[in-house]
């Protein structure tokens, strides 16, 4: 770790009629010793105010110099844990090497990182974290209707796809976009074919919907329905307390009872329903465990959501969770944390 003197705007002012200090280049405006382990400081013998400046280890600077203070480069140690690191201990480490400490520093991308924030933790020859931009860097929500980029700002953001872009090209899903949310049709343009409508979503006149026979908007609960136009064949589930015969027919994917109706969700009904965004867990409720849905990273146990569904904890993804002491680092599955 090199040590800072006098101000400089070229590595020729440091050994100029102004500033003269041998072994030194001028780095960010500061004259710095180019030798590791090196501190510009005076001689212990030299106790002038004006005393002669030269690079030298700490065990050849007069008592007490402020850059060589116990653990810093260039003073005596006896082992490792005698001996700082650099700024930001996520970028190396300090080391006692023929009883004299050094820091050794690990330039480029931390390990640890946090998917999907348009950046990139890296270390700099200092031994400090900067955050970089990084456009490749996008988050994947997971929803086939939005694209997935960063924005001029540097921020993951989700364009949704135009109204009526169909899925088939891209994914090979039968289904096309409105709001941002995949369907089978939209209510006006109708294109279902002979005899069959796009029926609107619950509670809807227009937008996205389901194709189905022509019936099911006729008001009445015709023999291959749950409830009136819904469940059955016309695909449009059904509201809490309307009729049915299987869990898809309902809203909530609870049918239960008798007669058998569409229950209203609960977080122990064993189904991914109301506001909750995995079975019975997410969005208000507790955490959800890895493998069920999410819509961010406060919905999963380990605060990891990607594409859709949390994740397992790991050593890398710039969070801590999974028992570990640190950001991915200590306890029983990862490295031991820096000191």
């Amino acid at each position: 770790m090199s040590q800072l003197g006098g101000r400089c705007e070229s590595t020729a002012d440091c050994e100029s009629d102004t500033e003269y200090a041998p072994g030194t280049e001028c780095t960010d405006n500061e004259c710095t010793c180019v030798q590791e382990g090196h501190t510009l400081c005076c001689g212990p013998e030299d106790t002038s105010p004006d005393c002669f400046l030269a690079c030298r280890p700490c065990s050849e600077c007069q008592e007490g110099w402020f850059s060589c203070a116990p653990g810093t480069a260039g003073t005596a140690c006896d082992n490792d844990a005698k001996c700082a690191g650099p700024p930001d201990s996520r970028c190396g480490v300090g080391q006692c090497v023929d009883r004299v400490c050094q820091v050794e520093i690990y330039p480029g991308p931390l390990f640890s990182q946090l998917r999907g924030d348009c950046a990139q933790l890296e270390c700099t020859q200092e031994g400090e974290v900067v955050s970089r931009a990084d456009p490749a860097d996008v988050y994947n929500d997971g929803n086939l209707c939005t694209s997935d980029v960063c924005s001029e700002e540097n921020r993951p953001v989700h364009v949704p796809f135009d109204n009526g872009i169909s899925l088939m090209d891209l994914y090979k899903v039968d289904q096309i976009c409105y709001e941002a949310q995949p369907f089978d049709c939209i209510v006006e343009d109708d294109q279902c074919g002979p005899r069959r409508i796009c029926v609107p979503t619950v509670g809807a006149q227009q937008g996205g919907g389901f194709c189905a026979p022509s019936h099911c908007i006729n008001l009445r609960r015709d023999p291959d329905e749950a409830d009136v136009d819904c469940g059955g064949i016309c695909r449009r589930p059904c509201e809490s307390g309307s009729l049915c015969a299987v869990p898809q027919d309902c809203i909530s994917g609870v049918c239960l009872g008798s007669p058998r109706s569409c229950q209203s969700p609960s977080t122990s009904d064993g189904v991914r329903n109301g506001s909750e965004t995995g079975v019975d867990c997410g969005g208000p409720w507790s955490p959800c465990p890895p493998g069920e849905g999410c819509a961010t990273g406060a919905d999963c146990e380990a605060g990891v959501c990607w594409a859709a569904v949390c994740e397992e904890p790991t050593c890398i993804d710039g969070l801590r969770n999974g028992g570990e002491l640190g950001v991915d680092c200590g306890g029983q599955a990862c490295p031991a944390c820096p000191r």
